[in-house]
């Protein structure tokens, strides 16, 4: 009898146990599938749409854990808004539960939106109540630091210009323009909040206002010294031109002086955090196989150090880097986030079937000793009596009790 009791009360422990691993689990997937509340609240009280005009179907609603930022839960929703005429191709993407991007794309392009109110004929005003908005969406006070730089800005046009540590970067050329926030430290610029219009309605919103930190602001190579160390790390760079093992490496060129192009940012050394980054491009005397033109090199601008170096082409696109043992990579690679016990069952399913099976080992004693017991007073008779509603908050305590004293 005592080795039964002892037996019930380690089961009992260990679902107790297991189950609130799976009860955070759970909460986490509850705030996970309120990503397709957020992007319709977001259509309907940041963009305004009138959805009782559309067609709204979820096309898909997908869960990752990118290695890039820290593993942190990235949900990507898709729906597609239908209505005579014209097409929306919504997605918008969440980490960690907040709004990172999104998109709206409408077909054909110059197809009307149907809105819950009449927008602005002025695209400044229209960006300066979107941002009031999102900012009562997010529930964040600082983008009214980004709406008051719209006060000094009379009218949609290609200019920069700065309010405190905020900086603002207009462009507008034919449909498209677009609104980009950066905030200063140093100097240097962290990236903010972008949002692109296309025939006076958004199109695309970024948002990286909360999403990273900065590590550092130190810049301690200079420029020339930056340039310095690209000349140097090129004379060894060499490439392929070709997929097959025996591909022609290109190693022989010639570095201009002039032109040289540098500029000096943040960039990711760390999962979602970011430090200062010189970029150097050094150009050729005249473009070799593979349309090389010139190479690109990445240099930390705290420690010095090389983060990469790659080829440039002329069409503006990069060949595959080559290897380069010298430069350890400084991103882990894309995966996502381990399984259960090493497993690619995910964990919040290797908790709930570890925690169904000790919970079934727990009644399975528990019947087997109950029926152990010789004699079962009429109390217990009369609570299992009882319908499940009545009797289910006296089960636990008055059936466990009695059972237990004897």
């Amino acid at each position: 009898m005592a080795v039964s009791m002892k037996w019930f009360y380690v089961a009992w422990v260990l679902a107790v146990v297991l189950a609130f691993p799976l009860i955070q689990a759970s909460g986490v997937y509850a705030a996970e599938s309120t990503a397709q509340e957020k992007t319709l609240s977001f259509l309907t009280d940041v963009i305004l749409l009138d959805l009782t005009k559309y067609n709204v179907t979820l096309v898909s609603d997908s869960v990752t854990y990118p290695a890039e930022y820290g593993g942190l839960t990235q949900e990507e929703v898709r729906y597609k808004l239908e209505t005579n005429g014209s097409d929306l191709d919504v997605t918008f993407v969440y980490r960690d539960s907040i709004l990172a991007f999104g998109t709206i794309y409408v077909h054909p392009d110059r197809s009307p939106l149907h809105y819950t109110q009449a927008q602005p004929a002025n695209l400044i005003d229209t960006t300066k109540g979107l941002l009031e908005r999102y900012q009562k969406y997010t529930g964040s006070s600082r983008y009214q630091e980004l709406r008051d730089t719209l006060d000094l800005v009379a009218k949609v046009e290609s200019t920069t210009v700065t309010l405190g540590n905020v900086k603002l970067r207009i462009y507008a050329e034919g449909r498209i323009a677009s609104f980009a926030w950066a905030y200063l430290y140093n100097g240097l610029e962290k990236p903010g909040l972008d949002i692109v219009f296309s025939y006076g309605a958004v199109e695309t919103i970024n948002d990286q206002w909360n999403l990273f930190k900065v590590g550092s602001t130190t810049v301690s190579v200079s420029k020339e010294e930056a340039i310095s160390i690209a000349r140097e790390r090129a004379k060894s760079f060499s490439w392929k031109v070709g997929l097959d093992p025996n591909a022609t490496e290109i190693k022989d060129f010639k570095i201009l002086d002039e032109p040289v192009k540098t500029s000096l940012g943040l960039r990711t050394r760390e999962p979602l955090t970011l430090y200062p980054h010189w970029l150097v491009t050094l150009y050729f005397d005249k473009t070799y196989p593979g349309s090389v033109i010139g190479v690109e090199v990445g240099i930390w601008a705290d420690t010095g150090e090389i983060h990469y170096i790659i080829a440039v082409s002329t069409g503006g696109g990069f060949p595959p880097p080559p290897e380069d043992s010298t430069v350890p990579p400084t991103e882990p690679p894309s995966s996502q986030q381990p399984g259960f016990l090493g497993s690619s069952l995910p964990v919040e399913y290797g908790y709930a079937i570890v925690t169904i099976i000790v919970v079934a080992i727990a009644t399975a004693a528990f019947l087997v000793y109950f029926r152990k017991i010789k004699k079962t007073t009429g109390e217990v008779k009369e609570i299992l009596k009882e319908p499940y509603n009545e009797r289910e908050t006296r089960t636990f305590a008055t059936l466990f009790h009695t059972i237990m004293l004897r």
